[in-house]
């Protein structure tokens, strides 16, 4: 009968995701001790079960058995199952507990993955809503294109943000605000007075600071949940790069006030296949698109490359204009997070004179950068 619920159990973590191959089970109650077990050689049982005792807090019962053994410091709970990260016999692996009355099933599989990349495993399939987030986020939550799931989608997103200006601002609010997991903001700039019109993140106070300091304090006071990178960097190719590189992000933003950056952005993203959404503004007018790299048609699909001259000076800009369509972009990598209609293949342009909002079905330019 054990041997049956085992055999089932290891059906069930099959069914989650398929995380590598299942190299043993066992059945252990709560005291350590092992009922059943399908355990492969080179696993001594007793350490086995002195595991299921440590996980329980049966300290004196697991220690003499657990010398040689490391439990890392990564849990991760999931409706009734526990992923644990333990190492045994030298070996990384991955340990699932499933509870079935007062009795525990642990099922190993074996991962030779680094730390790092069994978190981003995990973090991608097995994630929890806290009773403090719900609470939160209760306003999303109740939204029927929402719910928990889309909550849990929203708070497992990382997203790198090019520019914190007038764009930046309200994005990056609103992402901070909707509870996403790690926002990262790439900006070179220091508030100007003139800036105050319009980025409405800043304050007077923080005139002549850099802008990425004065967001990421803002923003940690908004939310001290998310996890707020900063950094004043000139942003070009190289340095996204070398952002990229450090981590996975989900989106790339482009918060930025030129058409060198905007095109640089979209590279990047095809590059590197990170979704990605561009914004662009000019006094009451401004324009929005969102790529699905290798997918869907990209922003040079619809802008050419131009050189923006040296002597050119700043664009007139009424401040409610990026308020706008940086809150736009914030709202398109939600909905694409969760699959909702978004601006893949269609561009949304902005008049804000006349109050007209038109959306431009856009066709993939097979010869363009993003068909290659």
């Amino acid at each position: 009968m054990n041997d049956l619920i085992i055999k089932n159990l290891s059906k069930e973590l099959e069914r989650l995701e398929n995380f590598g191959e299942i190299i043993g089970t066992a059945l252990v109650n709560r005291n350590g001790l092992l009922i059943s077990s399908i355990l492969p050689r080179n696993i001594d049982e007793r350490r086995f079960g002195a595991l299921a005792a440590t996980m329980f807090g049966a300290v004196e019962t697991a220690t003499s058995n657990l010398k040689n053994n490391q439990i890392r410091n990564l849990t991760v709970e999931y409706q009734d199952y526990q992923l644990i990260i333990v190492e045994i016999d030298d070996k990384m692996v991955i340990v699932s507990l499933i509870e079935i009355d007062a009795n525990l099933s642990l099922i190993f599989i074996e991962i030779e993955e680094s730390i790092k990349n069994i978190r981003r495993i995990i973090n991608k399939w097995w994630f929890i809503l806290t009773d403090k987030q719900k609470e939160r986020y209760s306003r999303q939550i109740i939204s029927p294109f929402i719910g928990e799931e889309g909550q849990k989608k929203i708070s497992k997103l990382k997203v790198l943000q090019i520019g914190c200006g007038g764009l930046g601002s309200p994005f990056a609010l609103y992402l901070t605000a909707a509870g996403i997991k790690e926002l990262t903001i790439i900006d070179n700039d220091v508030l100007d007075i003139s800036n105050l019109q319009r980025q409405i993140l800043y304050d007077e106070t923080q005139v002549g600071k850099d802008k990425v300091k004065s967001a990421k304090e803002a923003l940690i006071k908004l939310n001290s949940e998310v996890v707020i990178n900063a950094h004043k960097d000139y942003i070009d190719e190289k340095a996204i790069n070398v952002y990229l590189k450090e981590k996975e992000y989900d989106f790339i933003v482009d918060c930025s006030d030129n058409f060198k950056t905007k095109f640089l952005v979209n590279k990047i993203a095809i590059d590197n296949n990170i979704r990605c959404v561009i914004a662009g503004i000019k006094d009451f007018y401004g324009q929005i698109i969102t790529i699905n790299p290798k997918v869907s048609a990209c922003y040079q699909c619809v802008f050419s490359p131009i050189e923006t001259p040296s002597n050119e000076g700043p664009l007139p800009v009424i401040g409610v204009t990026p308020g706008i369509l940086g809150t736009l972009e914030a709202l398109e990598v939600i909905k694409t997070a969760l699959g909702l209609p978004n601006l893949e293949n269609k561009i949304l342009m902005v008049n804000l004179i006349d109050l007209r909002f038109n959306i431009i079905d856009i066709i993939k330019n097979e010869k363009c950068v993003c068909s290659s």
